[in-house]
C-alpha cells in the first residue's frame, strides 16, 4: 500500500462518516472513501479519472489486470457526484437566502418586484453516473464491487426481460416473442407482477437496495412486483445507472427508455469491446426462410380477421390492431423482400460483400424508405402483438418468425446484412 498522504488534505475536503472503516483520501480536491488504503496505481487511476471529470473531458484509462479498476471507477465517480450534490445544495441555499434578503429590502422600500421560481439556482440532481459493461454478468460484478464501498446511491440496473422477467410463462420466452407477450399482457392488465409494481408504495425504497440481476429477480418473485419495469422506470430517479453497451449505443434502446442525461459521466468498462458493440448495434440479419415464416403468419392473421369480420373502426377483438388492408400491404412488403433476396447473386454460395449504401437501395425496392419505414415498423409491431393474442396459451408457445430471428426450418438460406446503416 502507498502510505504517502495527500499533500493538501484540506483542499475542498468533505467529511463523510458513512463508513468509519473506509480509508479517506483527497484527490483532485475530492474526498474519497476507499474500502482499504489504496495502492499507488489505484490513486493514480482515480486521480486521472477525477481530472477528466472536472475538466469535462474524455479519458482513456488503462491499468494492469487485478488492480481493482472497477472499484476505483465507482469510488471516484460517486465521490465526485457526492461532492457536486453538496456544492449544489450550498449554492441553492445561498441563492435562496440572497433572494429572501432582496425581497425584504423591496418590502421595506415599498417597491415589490415579481420573482420567478429561481431559475438561477441549480436545478435537479447532480448528473447521473452511467456505468456501461459488455454483458449482464459483468454488471453483476460491478454490483458486487459497489457493495464493498461506503457509497449507497439510488441505483437502476437496466437488463433485458430475459434477465428480469418473473412471470411464470412469459419468462420462458425469448427475444421479440417475449417482448410481445409482455406488452400484450400489460395492455390488458393481466400481469400480476406489473400490477404489483403499479400499486407499490415504496418505490424509492426498492431502488435504494443494491442488488445484482439475480437478486432483483428473486426480490420480484418474493414481493410480487416486476423488477424489469422497476429498474426501467427508476432510471429518472437513479444516481447510478448500470447498463449493457446496447442501451447506450442502440438508438432503439435509447428511444424506448427516453434517455436524456445531459452532462452525464459515462463509463465504458472493457472499452476495447466498443467497436464490435457499435457495429452490432448498427447491423441486422434477415434471410428468406425467416421472411417466408413471417408471410405465413401474416396469412394467419388475415384469415382470422376475415373470419372475425373485423371492422377497423370497431374496438372489437383486435381493437386498435391491423386492418385487412394493412395486412395486405405488409404481405406485399414481405413478399417483395423474399423475391429480392432470392434474386441476389451469390459467389460460389459464399455470399457477396457490397457497399453500405446497398441496403438502402435494397429496402427502397421493397417499398421501405425513410418516409415509410416508421409505418412499416409500426405495422410489424402491431402484428406481433396481434399474433400473440391469437396464441393465448403461453405454455404452447407463439410464432417463431415474427417474434424471433432465425425461425423456420432448413433449406437454402439467403440473407441480407446491413452494417452501419
Amino acid at each position: 500500500p502507498n502510505p504517502n498522504p495527500n499533500p493538501n488534505p484540506n483542499l475542498d475536503a468533505e467529511n463523510d462518516s458513512a463508513n468509519p472503516d473506509a480509508h479517506s483520501l483527497v484527490l483532485q480536491g475530492v474526498t474519497l472513501k476507499f474500502p482499504f488504503q489504496p495502492y499507488a496505481v489505484q490513486r493514480a487511476y482515480m486521480s486521472k479519472m477525477l481530472q477528466a471529470i472536472e475538466a469535462g473531458e474524455h479519458a482513456l484509462l488503462e491499468s494492469p489486470t487485478g488492480t481493482g479498476k472497477t472499484l476505483c471507477l465507482l469510488v471516484a465517480a460517486l465521490a465526485w457526484q457526492q461532492r457536486q450534490r453538496r456544492r449544489d445544495q450550498r449554492t441553492a441555499a445561498k441563492v435562496k437566502a440572497e433572494r429572501a434578503i432582496k425581497v425584504k429590502e423591496e418590502l421595506s422600500s415599498g417597491e415589490v418586484a415579481i420573482h420567478g421560481k429561481g431559475s438561477d439556482a441549480p436545478q435537479g440532481k447532480p448528473c447521473v453516473i452511467v456505468y456501461a459493461s459488455r454483458t449482464h454478468s459483468q454488471l453483476s460484478q460491478v454490483v458486487r464491487e459497489l457493495k464493498r464501498t461506503p457509497y449507497r446511491p439510488v441505483i437502476s440496473v437496466l437488463a433485458s426481460r430475459e434477465q428480469l422477467c418473473v412471470h411464470r410463462q412469459v419468462s420462458k420466452l425469448k427475444g421479440q416473442k417475449q417482448n410481445a407477450a409482455c406488452g400484450s399482457l400489460n395492455k390488458r392488465r393481466q400481469c400480476g407482477f406489473k400490477i404489483g409494481l403499479d400499486n407499490m408504495r415504496d418505490v424509492a425504497g426498492a431502488l435504494a437496495e443494491i442488488r445484482d440481476i439475480e437478486d432483483l429477480a428473486e426480490a420480484g418473485r418474493e414481493e410480487r412486483y416486476c423488477p424489469y419495469y422497476l429498474q426501467r422506470d427508476g432510471v429518472d430517479r437513479a444516481d447510478l445507472v448500470l447498463a449493457p453497451y446496447a442501451y447506450l449505443l442502440d438508438p432503439q434502446f435509447r428511444t424506448s427508455l427516453s434517455i436524456h442525461w445531459p452532462g452525464a459521466v459515462v463509463i465504458f468498462d472493457e472499452a476495447h469491446n466498443l467497436e464490435s458493440a457499435a457495429a452490432d448495434a448498427a447491423s441486422c440479419d434477415i434471410d428468406n426462410i425467416q421472411v417466408a415464416g413471417m408471410i405465413r403468419e401474416v396469412d394467419e392473421l388475415r384469415a382470422r380477421v376475415d373470419e372475425a369480420g373485423y371492422d377497423p373502426f370497431d374496438s372489437g377483438v383486435f381493437g386498435g390492431d391491423l386492418s385487412a388492408e394493412e395486412l395486405n400491404f405488409l404481405k406485399i412488403v414481405l413478399v417483395t423482400i423474399e423475391d429480392r433476396l432470392s434474386d441476389m447473386p451469390l459467389k460460389d454460395g459464399k455470399g457477396i460483400t457490397l457497399p453500405g449504401s446497398f441496403i438502402f437501395n435494397f429496402l427502397a425496392m421493397c417499398n421501405i424508405t425513410a418516409e415509410s419505414c416508421d409505418t412499416v415498423l409500426n405495422m410489424v409491431t402491431r402484428a406481433q402483438d396481434m399474433y400473440y393474442i391469437l396464441k393465448t396459451d403461453l405454455s404452447a408457445g407463439v410464432g417463431a418468425n415474427l417474434f424471433s430471428p432465425g425461425g423456420g426450418g432448413g433449406g437454402d438460406r439467403r440473407s441480407s446484412r446491413g452494417d452501419g446503416g
